[in-house]
Formats: structure tokens, sequence, C-alpha cells
């Protein structure tokens, strides 16, 4: 991952819907957690913005992936990691869900720390 840039966050009691990269295409190279009380899912789009819509919409757009955070997850650490990343079109966007089901919107547990490295 030497040319990955972080993008970190913590969560809050929502769906934590954010850009990661602006721009058409971002590779997703990997994810590193702390502090995890509950399992959660992190979800990732590439959305190209239409006339009427902007972002993606969790729990209507469907995520192109998904990728589990286990409980109890209390250090850092790389969690999964894509060494030659993972790609699509259009802006990268990020969302945490309690459920793994694509149309799940419910709100993540607050104060997961979550680091995804882009480039």
């Amino acid at each position: 991952m030497s040319s990955a840039i972080p993008f970190h966050f913590t969560t809050t009691a929502s769906t934590n819907l954010q850009p990661v990269r602006s721009g058409n295409t971002g590779a997703f190279k990997g994810l590193a957690v702390a502090n995890v009380a509950t399992a959660m899912f992190l979800k990732l789009y590439w959305f190209t913005p239409t006339s009427t819509s902007v972002s993606p919409t969790v729990g209507t757009t469907v995520p192109n992936l998904t990728i589990a955070i286990p409980a109890n997850t209390l250090a850092f650490g790389p969690l999964q990691s894509w060494p030659d990343g993972i790609t699509g079109e259009g802006q990268l966007w990020v969302a945490v869900t309690a459920n793994a089901v694509d149309t799940d919107a419910t709100n993540a547990t607050a104060g997961a720390v979550i680091t995804l490295f882009v480039e």
C-alpha cells in the first residue's frame, strides 16, 4: 500500500455516508479498524452523480462492496488489504451500517475508528 492515502473517520450513530474520493475513480486498497464494540458493515459505492441525486442513498443504492467488521476489534491493524486495489467508475463513497443486507440503513454504533486506504 505504498501509494495509498489514509481516509480516517470515527463512526457516529448514523449511516456515516461520506465521500472518500472526488473525481471519477478511486482504488480502495485496505482497511484498518479499532474500538468496534458490535459488528458493523462497511459499504463502498462508486457513484456517478445525476441531476436527481448527488450521492448514493444508503438502503436504496446497492453498494459495490460490503465488508464485515467483526465485533470486539480493539486495536488498529490491517483487517483487509488488496495491494492492487479494487476500483470502480464514479466517485468513491463510504457508509457504515449495522447489517449486511444491501437495503439496510440501520445506524452503525458510534465510536468505531475506521481508516480506509485509497489511491
